[in-house]
């Protein structure tokens, strides 16, 4: 058995937390549960547990500052989204947006830049969340966008394209933006069989 010194640092595992919350899609209030309490006092008697009012401000600001290293990481890079909708059973519609890149290492890469609620599947309105997303994250540099068949989606990329129209970085006039997903083509054609 090999003895090794290891530092302790209050801030550090509080961030351990906080990532352990975010991984591994946990409550806030998992931090008051008394077997997490027991395991923080066997490994580090002297860690005192944040309560979940703190563990949420830390996911917060993990958040924050991951979101800051994509949009660094995006700055420049021709981008490739993806966006779906549906609605829960709690009659909520909700949409999300990935983008899918390669960098200059050629490694593909996708990220989830939106998670949100919209008010109706309805094209323009799909199209304005897209937009406001995209501003948000300061995004100008589209290639394609890829949506399923239905046909609200038609008019999504249709807002899409008028309101990139004026981009810079828009290429062929945004012909090609729109991309049909493959699997809803190939499962469609299978129902209608």
């Amino acid at each position: 058995m090999t003895i090794k010194a290891v530092g302790y640092c209050y801030e550090e595992c509080r961030k351990a937390i906080g990532k352990m919350i975010i991984l591994d899609e946990l409550p806030f209030n998992f931090v008051e549960n008394q077997g997490f309490k027991s395991f923080c006092q066997v490994m580090q008697p002297r860690f005192d547990i944040p309560s979940r009012l703190m563990i949420w401000r830390d996911c917060l600001k993990i958040y924050v500052d991951e979101k800051e290293k994509l949009k660094k990481a995006l700055k420049d890079q021709r981008l490739c989204l993806t966006t779906n909708t549906w609605t829960s059973i709690q009659n909520i519609n909700y949409m999300y947006l990935t983008a899918h890149w390669i960098d200059e290492g050629w490694n593909l890469n996708k990220e989830i830049l939106n998670f949100c609620q919209v008010s109706t599947h309805k094209g323009e309105t799909i199209g304005q969340a897209i937009e406001s997303c995209l501003l948000e994250w300061r995004i100008d540099n589209i290639l394609t966008v890829t949506v399923d068949n239905a046909s609200s989606n038609n008019l999504t990329i249709k807002y899409l394209k008028r309101v990139t129209s004026n981009w810079v970085t828009n290429i062929l006039s945004n012909d090609f933006m729109h991309v049909r997903c493959c699997t809803h083509i190939v499962f469609f054609f299978f129902d209608q069989m």
